[in-house]
């Protein structure tokens, strides 16, 4: 009997550790992929890499001919960008300026990516070869994959902690474990937080800081709450459990 609550204890622990670590991670990235967080971090990126090539004056006679073509239609129809057919209204194109061109074209780029519809699931288009798998990422597609994965994964972190739970005896071993389960996710992730853009920039070699930096800040911050608590739990846990186990130890020696 004590062998198979020594493996219900070790299978449950390690399904625990791993569904809830993955659902956090799966709630981080659905944080991540709403459309107001993501928005503001794709149009930045590729604001800053159109600014590169295009200058005022292009942007100046850009939108004079845009204004030329709006007395004709109510409609604009760019030029295919990244396979996204992307459409602006001529009613935005004459409230905005020259400068605002560069949000107005951003924006609808990324609303044409972000609601665009796939032939196939998120796990399929990330098989195919085309832009699919690389697009499908920054889609309502992937918000809704993501944010069914964590509910998911949260259903199977508590089937693990049933396991755990029913597998050991006494209750102080059962909120040390808990509480060291909940430490051996958290304390490692709390630590890479705090120390997050220090760690990428001896890592980065070359690598644009500033924008990984501004991605796993998102990820980051839209859980540091959750790994917070996560943190506190662990430690009252762990700690009632030794207090727990010394009382009874005292009550047992008298």
């Amino acid at each position: 009997m004590k062998i198979l609550r020594k493996i219900g204890k070790a299978i449950g622990s390690i399904i625990f550790v791993l569904a809830l670590s993955a659902a956090i991670f799966a709630i981080s990235l659905t944080k991540l992929t709403e459309y107001n967080n993501l928005k503001g971090l794709v149009t930045d990126l590729i604001g800053s890499q159109i600014a590169k090539v295009v200058d005022n004056e292009t942007l100046t006679q850009t939108h004079q001919q845009l204004l030329e073509e709006c007395t004709k239609n109510e409609t604009i129809q760019l030029a295919t960008i990244i396979g996204q057919n992307v459409t602006i209204k001529c009613e935005d194109v004459e409230k905005t300026t020259p400068e605002g061109l560069m949000n107005l074209f951003t924006n609808a780029l990324f609303d044409s990516i972000y609601y665009k519809k796939y032939d196939c699931s998120f796990i399929e288009c990330l098989q195919k070869p085309d832009q699919s798998r690389l697009t499908i990422f920054i889609s309502l597609e992937a918000h809704s994959f993501f944010k069914n994965c964590q509910y998911i994964l949260l259903i199977a972190s508590g089937v693990g902690l049933a396991i755990m739970l029913v597998s050991i005896e006494t209750w102080w071993n059962r909120l040390k474990s808990v509480g060291i389960s909940l430490l051996s996710i958290s304390l490692p992730l709390i630590i890479l937080i705090l120390f997050k853009d220090r760690i990428f920039s001896l890592l980065a070699n070359g690598i644009d800081v500033k924008s990984i930096t501004s991605i796993t800040g998102q990820i980051f911050d839209s859980v540091s709450n959750i790994f917070l608590i996560m943190l506190i739990a662990g430690v009252i846990l762990t700690t009632s459990g030794y207090i727990l186990q010394h009382f009874r130890k005292v009550k047992v020696e008298k």
